[in-house]
């Protein structure tokens, strides 16, 4: 009877509750998020006279996002591949956690930015619907475009996964995958050229610069990524430093190199039709691919300061930095000067973070979109169950 008992709990359990095997965290890629915010916000505030060639490098920055990017692939891939459900109760509780990690802040800041829109402003912006029409993607939060990128990820990902689970794992699959994703660009940017509504998927450089499509290889990047240390293919590196981090430095000087080439093009007026998308589209991302490989699976001072406990907190706010660190609510933070105003982001994102973001985050999570089928808790305590599911 208990073994009948313990199987039923069992299937409810697993049908019913975010099923995921508890792994290792990785503490260095959160502080990650923190540099890649901050390449950002760099990008967008230069800090050298535009006669030196470290001003148009600089403006190169915007990798930031692609940064961010990547390392969405990973974490969505490391959390969800294997647990990922075709089941209405498992989307539920995916969206619902979705929804909390990007909406909270994202609302508050567009409430305390925006005022003036008609109905269907705030709709486009509410719903981040407004980064697949060229004439709203800067609208009222200029860097919230990317978030739609992002948001389409997080539609598509359970189904990225649903078929990669059915594939082999090698590079050839990712690349099928990619062609498809590029051959729904192409469908898109012949539709919106075809209905010319609001620049909806308007030209090449947008489809490709500003959408999920265009864009999709820095998202496969960090799943592949993912899908190396989740089926053991790699180990991760303890925090000692040991011998010479070749990966990460391989990465650094790749990123490095690329970021020169863009910059030496875009000083010369884009002579080169490089940066779109052939260099900033497959360069970049293998570029913090290998990155982000060398970081994982080697010992580095790098590595133990990325992991520390500032970077930790400095990396869980960087969202909420990344949305204030340009429009209206920079200028309630006192600056005189670009390293004033990066002092005083970090601060007010710190607090938000606190005070907001992860309340709202947990507040939000807590809530129970299906019900758990009831077990007797001297069932679960005697046979430990949470401990022999996991």
């Amino acid at each position: 009877m208990l073994n009948k008992e313990l199987d039923e709990f069992r299937n409810a359990w697993v049908s019913s509750t975010p099923v995921q095997l508890i792994k290792p965290k990785i503490p260095e890629l959160t502080g990650v998020r923190a540099i890649a915010a901050y390449m950002v916000f760099l990008h967008h505030y230069p800090v050298f006279s535009n006669r030196s060639l470290l001003y148009y490098i600089f403006a190169e920055f915007q990798i930031g996002v692609t940064l961010f990017y990547v390392l969405s692939g990973f974490v969505i891939a490391y959390n969800y591949f294997d647990s990922a459900e075709k089941s209405i109760s498992w989307f539920g509780r995916y969206f619902k956690n979705r929804f909390a990690r990007i909406f909270p802040v994202y609302i508050l800041v567009v409430l305390l930015s925006c005022q003036g829109w008609t109905p269907f402003d705030w709709f486009m912006n509410l719903t981040l619907l407004k980064g697949f029409f060229n004439d709203y993607k800067f609208m009222g939060i200029s860097q919230s475009w990317s978030l739609t990128v992002e948001e389409t990820f997080y539609v598509l990902a359970p189904f990225i996964f649903f078929y990669l689970r059915k594939k082999r794992f090698e590079p050839s699959t990712y690349l099928k995958l990619l062609s498809y994703f590029y051959g729904i660009a192409v469908s898109l940017l012949w539709f919106g050229r075809m209905i010319k509504w609001h620049g909806f998927f308007w030209n090449f450089v947008f489809v490709f610069h500003y959408t999920f499509f265009g864009r999709a290889l820095e998202f496969l990047v960090g799943i592949f990524l993912a899908r190396l240390v989740s089926r053991g293919s790699i180990k991760r590196a303890k925090n000692q430093v040991q011998g010479l981090p070749k990966y990460t430095m391989a990465g650094i000087s790749a990123i490095a190199l690329v970021m020169t080439v863009m910059g030496i093009n875009f000083r010369n007026g884009h002579q080169i039709p490089l940066n779109v998308p052939w260099i900033h589209h497959l360069f970049v991302p293998a570029s913090l691919g290998l990155f982000l490989f060398g970081l994982i699976t080697e010992t580095s001072i790098l590595k133990r300061l990325l992991a520390t406990g500032l970077f930790n907190t400095l990396g869980k706010s960087s969202y909420a930095f990344y949305l204030i660190h340009v429009g209206y609510v920079t200028s309630y933070i006192p600056a005189k000067n670009t390293f004033s105003l990066f002092i005083g982001l970090n601060v007010a994102s710190v607090f938000i973070y606190y005070l907001y973001e992860n309340p709202m985050n947990r507040l939000i999570r807590r809530v129970r979109v299906f019900s758990t089928p009831k077990i007797s808790q001297e069932i679960a305590k005697d046979c430990k169950l949470l401990e022999s599911i996991v």
